[in-house]
């Protein structure tokens, strides 16, 4: 199951974190993709954080930038 807290009550980061600990997956396999600031958190907990469309303040703090509308590239990425 996902989140067993209801998702207002959850950041984004906290809700990746127990998503992984519910699925038994590593957080360094997680991937988190935003676009501002509000995704900051979520995108450091995460394995790869990664820009997607986004504000500077996420340039200067994401692994990987996607540039473009096609968030499929990032399957390139990730080898999938």
């Amino acid at each position: 199951s996902f989140p067993t807290r209801r998702s207002s009550d959850l950041s984004e980061a906290d809700a990746l974190i127990e998503w992984a600990a519910v699925t038994g997956t590593p957080i360094e396999n997680t991937v988190a993709v935003g676009d501002g600031a509000n995704d900051l958190s979520m995108m450091a907990a995460a394995g790869l954080g990664v820009g997607f469309n986004c504000k500077p303040i996420v340039r200067e703090h994401a692994d990987f930038i996607l540039e473009g509308n096609d968030l499929s590239k990032l399957t390139e990425k990730l080898g999938i």
